[in-house]
C-alpha cells in the first residue's frame, strides 16, 4: 500500500503520543511537521524545543518553525513538500484559508470535542466544567473560519467524572490517532464524504487565562469548584484570596473532594486529623488536600499547616 504524504500541524504536549502513533500506523508518510518556534522556558529563560519538535527529531521527521504564517517564505516552503494532506491537532493559532488548500486534498483537523458542540481553543475544559457524561473526537476538514468546517468521523467517549484536563486531552487525540489511521484514506479515496455541520446548534468556548480559576466562594457551589479544578489543572489552577483584618493572601488550591456538609461560605475548617482542610460554598463545602501559598511551593495541607501562623484559620476566603 502506497503510504499518504502527510504535514503535522501541532503545538500541545498532548499532541506528542498522536504525532508518534500516526508515525507508526504504516498508514502515512510524515514528511513535515509545523510547530511554533523555540522559546525561553524555566527560571533562567532557556531556549527550549517544543516537544512536538524533539518528537518529531526523534522519528527523523523535518520540522517547520514560522514565525509568522502569513511570511510568504513559509508558504514556499510548505509548497516544496510532496503532501497528499494535512493533519492538524492542538496546533493552537487560526491558519490562513491560503495555506489550507495547499495538499492535494486539504487539511484536516482533529478537534477534541464533538462538533459543533465547543467549538473554539478549550474544548476539553468546556467538556469537564459542563458536568457532564460524555464529549468526544472529530475529524474534520478545515475551511477559512473556527471548527466550522464539514466533519469526517466522529467518536462519542464517556466520561467518569474524575478526569483532568490534560489526561482528558491526550486520550482524545489518541482515540483521534486511531480515526485518522481509519479514515483518512477512505477520504482521498472517496469513499468517506465530509458532512456539513448543524451551524444552528455551535456552542464556543472562549479563552482561558489566569482569573478563569478565581473562586468566589459566596457565589460558586462545591460541584462546579470540583469540576474547575479538574478542568484548570495544570494552569491556571483554581485559587482563592484569604482575608483577615487587613492582610489579604492568594492561595492555590489542589486534590478538591465535594463534601454535602454545610459551612458559612469561605470558612475554613480543619479535619480533625489536620490533614485537610474544608471551605464553604454557596451549597455544601469542598475539601482541599494541596495548598500553594502564593510565592511558595505547592504542598499537602498537613505540611501548610506546620508552619502556618495561627492567623490562617481566624481569616476566610472571599
Amino acid at each position: 500500500m502506497t503510504r499518504l504524504k502527510i504535514t503535522f500541524w501541532g503545538t500541545s504536549d498532548n499532541a506528542v503520543p498522536t504525532l508518534e502513533r500516526l508515525a507508526a500506523s504504516g498508514v502515512f508518510d510524515i514528511v513535515g511537521v509545523i510547530t511554533r518556534p523555540d522559546a525561553p522556558t524555566g527560571r533562567h529563560h532557556e531556549l527550549t524545543e517544543p516537544p512536538i519538535k524533539q518528537a518529531a527529531k526523534r522519528l527523523g521527521i523535518p520540522v517547520l518553525q514560522p514565525l509568522t504564517l502569513k511570511a510568504p517564505e513559509f508558504k514556499a516552503e510548505l509548497m516544496s513538500l510532496e503532501q497528499d494532506i494535512a493533519l492538524v491537532v492542538a496546533f493552537g493559532r487560526i491558519i490562513p484559508e491560503a495555506l489550507l488548500s495547499i495538499p492535494k486534498f486539504g487539511t484536516l483537523n482533529l478537534h477534541p470535542s464533538l462538533l459543533p458542540m465547543y467549538r473554539g481553543p478549550t474544548p476539553t475544559q468546556a467538556a469537564i466544567l459542563s458536568g457532564g457524561d460524555e464529549t468526544g473526537v472529530t475529524l474534520m476538514v478545515l475551511d477559512k473560519e473556527m471548527d466550522h468546517g464539514p466533519l469526517l468521523k466522529q467518536e462519542h467517549v464517556r466520561l467518569l467524572g474524575t478526569e483532568l484536563r490534560d489526561e482528558l486531552e491526550m486520550r482524545l487525540f489518541l482515540i483521534g490517532a486511531e480515526i485518522a489511521i481509519e479514515s483518512v484514506p477512505k477520504y482521498v479515496s472517496g469513499d468517506l464524504r465530509p458532512v456539513e455541520q448543524d451551524h444552528s446548534k455551535a456552542v464556543y468556548c472562549g479563552m482561558t487565562d489566569r482569573d478563569s480559576g478565581r473562586i468566589d466562594f459566596a457565589a460558586t457551589d462545591a460541584a462546579t469548584i470540583e469540576r474547575m479544578s479538574r478542568a484548570y489543572e495544570p494552569w491556571p489552577g483554581i485559587w482563592g484570596v484569604w482575608k483577615k483584618d487587613g492582610m489579604e493572601a492568594r492561595y492555590k488550591l489542589f486534590d478538591i473532594e465535594v463534601s454535602p456538609t454545610p459551612a458559612v461560605p469561605g470558612t475554613i475548617v480543619f479535619s480533625s486529623d489536620a490533614k485537610d482542610i474544608r471551605i464553604g460554598t454557596v451549597s455544601g463545602s469542598v475539601v482541599v488536600r494541596g495548598i500553594q501559598p502564593e510565592g511558595k511551593r505547592r504542598m499537602t495541607v498537613a505540611e501548610y499547616l506546620n508552619g502556618a501562623t495561627a492567623d490562617f484559620p481566624l481569616g476566610q476566603f472571599v
